[in-house]
């Protein structure tokens, strides 16, 4: 009988400029395209990911996130603040709204227009 794999769930911070440059939906399709489940959302000026997989697929997915990273992206610190068994992923992998209560202003790039809810 062959041996299923243990699932894991890594919770992560990324800080830098991860808001209003494409990076949600970067890391939606590379969590599809590698099957990892879980969420990404706005927390402050910070993206949290939630993701939940295989070892293997899961140290490809956070090793992707910092080398493939869209063009006007980049990332100052990546803070894996859990890591843990997964005993119940969830279906798919989504984008969720943004946490609310922090104000704060993130990093924009120079060059790109703030849509209508950052202003």
């Amino acid at each position: 009988m062959a041996e299923i794999a243990s699932l894991v769930r890594v919770n992560v911070l990324l800080a830098g400029v991860v808001q209003g440059v494409g990076f949600r939906p970067f890391v939606f399709r590379l969590a599809e395209e590698l099957g990892i489940t879980g969420f990404a959302r706005n927390v402050g000026t910070a993206l949290e990911i939630q993701a939940e997989g295989d070892d293997y697929r899961l140290e490809q997915f956070l090793s992707r996130l910092k080398t493939d990273l869209p063009p006007l992206a980049s990332i100052d610190s990546m803070v894996q603040i859990e890591r843990s068994v997964c005993h119940a992923p969830g279906e798919k992998f989504e984008i969720v709204p943004s946490a609310s209560g922090n104000c704060e202003l993130t990093a924009v790039p120079p060059d790109v227009a703030v849509c209508s809810d950052c202003v």
